[in-house]
């Protein structure tokens, strides 16, 4: 009877993460669908920017700390990964010295900063970034100076143990998503979901019967990495990671929920009252710190040998800040999967207009004018936006539509 029950509460829970299930196996699936390197590395890319733009959704998002000096954060462990395997050390080694002094800079940034509030939390944590640039760019014996340094690749790209290993947790995680999925359909239902569900599921299982025994071949006879090292590299590289943000996904997910996550989120909603109750303020905003510092890190770690060169203006820069905020704005705050959508459709979307005849050019200015278009229809972000009760496409429009008829109205009656 227990054992039922158990097994019970583990199908419902399964049902409810759907979803979740059916995104893992996809990501988990893209080297056996991949119709090139070029999108092995875009991804690759990508899953790095996500896991930077969730760490930053922990301070801003469910904190409320309006934070100009997560790039440092960043920086700090991409540094620490880079000098590590300069000098021949083990990679995981490397990562855990990044989350660590992902969490140092972290806590300092909480010291130094958080006594303030406001515009002036904004501001000293610009402060102290600018500070910890400075002086990485003139640090030259440490740091390279603006030259930067040369990354190599660390040994474990040189290994299919990560490859085979992911490949196993593929498998795992696709049955277990078909078996949920068809457990679902089998239940009372829209007819029109259900049949849409099918379809996607056996599309799916085609494409993979279709594509995967001729990747799984090259792989397994090693003549891929006969052909190209590089290529096998990306395929490693991919996994490398894809796994760290899906563990820290779940590790963040897990905090948010938890009774410290609630007080980040009674602190970002009313700070002075969740103070009044009882509860420290400041240390819970300095564990919030350490955590995004953490996951902040362990981005870094990975970019470095992805980029194989790191220097102050691509690893902490101003620049690197304004995309982090603006990744977790369009993808939507307080959501930690919004984020990552965000920074999934920024880094896509630039890559594919430099590459655009005519368009190329201004490649900027085309982005622009998307941020304003997802800004009027989506307010919130495209997580929560649709989140929202009633929020549609069609009403959204005729809204703007009116407001500009309005406005239209006015200016000629004047």
């Amino acid at each position: 009877m227990r054992m039922g029950a158990i097994v019970s509460r583990l199908s419902e829970t399964l049902t409810k993460k759907k979803n979740v299930l059916t995104i893992l196996a996809l990501l988990l699936a893209f080297p056996l669908l991949s119709p090139s390197r070029y999108y092995m590395i875009l991804l690759a890319e990508v899953l790095i920017w996500a896991l930077l733009a969730m760490s930053y959704d922990l301070t801003l998002g469910y904190t409320g700390l309006v934070s100009f000096g997560h790039a440092a954060m960043f920086g700090i462990g991409a540094y620490a990964s880079a000098i590590l395997l300069r000098l021949d050390l083990n990679f995981g080694l490397a990562i855990l010295v990044a989350m660590l002094f992902g969490a140092l800079i972290g806590f300092t940034f909480g010291i130094l900063t958080l006594r303030v509030s406001g515009i002036y939390y904004a501001l000293v944590t610009l402060a102290v970034a600018e500070v910890i640039f400075a002086v990485f760019s003139k640090w030259v014996d440490l740091s390279g100076g603006e030259t930067g340094l040369s990354v190599p690749r660390p040994d474990l790209l040189r290994s299919d143990l990560l490859l085979y290993a992911a490949l196993i947790i593929f498998v795992i995680v696709t049955i277990v998503m078909i078996i949920t999925v068809v457990r679902d359909l089998a239940k009372k239902g829209s007819k029109k979901t259900r049949i849409i569900q099918s379809v996607l599921l056996i599309a799916f299982i085609a494409l993979l019967i279709y594509l995967a025994p001729s990747r799984l071949t090259l792989i397994s006879e090693g003549s891929l990495r006969e052909r190209s090292t590089t290529i096998q590299s990306m395929n490693i590289y991919y996994f490398l990671a894809l796994i760290p943000l899906i563990i820290s996904y779940f590790a963040a997910n897990r905090i948010v929920n938890s009774p410290v996550g609630r007080i980040f989120v009674a602190i970002r909603e009313n700070e002075e009252r969740t103070r009044m109750v009882g509860y420290n303020v400041f240390r819970y905003k300095l564990i919030s710190s350490i955590f995004s510092g953490i996951f902040a890190g362990l981005a870094g770690a990975l970019y470095a040998p992805f980029v194989l060169s790191v220097n102050p203006a691509n690893v902490m820069s101003s620049s690197v800040m304004i995309n982090v905020l603006l990744y977790s704005i369009l993808g939507g705050l307080g959501t930690l999967f919004g984020p990552m959508i965000g920074a999934a459709i920024i880094t896509l979307l630039a890559s594919e207009l430099t590459g655009l005849p005519y368009v190329g050019e201004y490649w900027m200015l085309v982005l622009g004018i998307f941020y304003l278009i997802v800004i009027m229809f989506l307010p919130y972000g495209i997580v929560i936006t649709w989140k929202i009760r009633g929020a549609s496409f069609r009403k959204t429009l005729r809204k703007l539509f009116e407001s500009i008829r309005k406005s239209s109205t006015k200016v000629v009656d004047q």
